[in-house]
């Protein structure tokens, strides 16, 4: 399955850290960069997207105020969070909430492109075990 065939949505707004997600990731996966969540929330409203890493701490928005609108909205895509807080609990709560992921920075790209490959096909593998369930009925 060719990677460059997933789109994976970036948040960050630190933009020298974007550019430089966007550089390392665009080997694997079409990229979609936003320093805005609100702006990222109105390309997902009209775009499908494979997987979203977001930044935790993101100027007034917190990455699970940016997952709940997500979730509010009926979109079901793995979402990875990024943060250097190496808080336990904020981690458990985050991937309580549904989180895909919680990942620590810094993190390798290749880490990061092995876990955000590995939710996406595990997403898509829900879904189509989902599928044939109900085409079962």
């Amino acid at each position: 399955m060719d990677r460059k065939n997933f789109e994976v949505v970036v948040i960050d707004d630190d933009l020298e850290l974007l550019d430089v997600m966007r550089f390392n990731l665009e080997e694997e996966f079409t990229v979609r960069t936003f320093t805005d969540p609100v702006a990222a929330l109105s390309y997902l409203d009209g775009h499908t997207s494979d997987a979203i890493v977001m930044d935790y701490y993101m100027g007034k928005w917190r990455a699970p105020q940016v997952y709940q609108e997500l979730k509010s909205k009926k979109h079901d895509l793995p979402v990875l969070f990024l943060t250097g807080d190496h808080d336990l609990t904020l981690k458990i709560d985050c991937l309580g909430m549904g989180v895909a992921d919680v990942l620590h920075k810094p993190i390798s790209t290749a880490e990061l492109t092995a876990h955000i490959y590995k939710r996406i096909i595990s997403h898509r593998r829900k879904n189509s075990d989902m599928l044939r369930m109900v085409d079962g009925l």
